[in-house]
């Protein structure tokens, strides 16, 4: 009877292990991965019907967001270059004399039409 008891929990600890403890390790360990790389592009394989496999399709769809977000960002800060790059030439290039205040009312810029007409150079 006490042998048949040990067989028993012995056959529940290892389906725990199966079937809870190493998928659980796994998702931790890519989630880990993730953190450590900051691969967005990372899912997680785990592909179950219970409440593991929710946890991963979740993850999963939080990076896709993070991605698509992080991919969003790069597009705005390049587009924010490009528009920058125009009128710092715009700025350089004008014919008319442009100077630019803080918000304190300090001069922040000149540019050389300005520099040119207030004997700056």
């Amino acid at each position: 009877l006490l042998l048949s008891g040990a067989l028993v929990i012995v056959s529940v600890m290892a389906s725990v292990q199966a079937i809870v403890v190493r998928p659980l390790g796994a998702l931790a360990k890519n989630i880990a991965a993730v953190a450590a790389s900051g691969d967005l592009g990372a899912r997680t394989p785990l592909s179950r019907r219970d409440e593991l496999g929710a946890l991963a399709a979740e993850f999963n769809a939080m990076m896709n967001r993070l991605e698509v977000d992080h991919r969003s960002r790069l597009a705005s800060e390049q587009l924010l270059r490009s528009r920058e790059a125009e009128l710092s030439a715009l700025f350089a290039a004008a014919p008319d004399a442009i100077v630019t205040f803080g918000s304190k009312g300090r001069i922040r810029s000149v540019n050389a039409a300005g520099r040119a007409a207030f004997g700056l150079d």
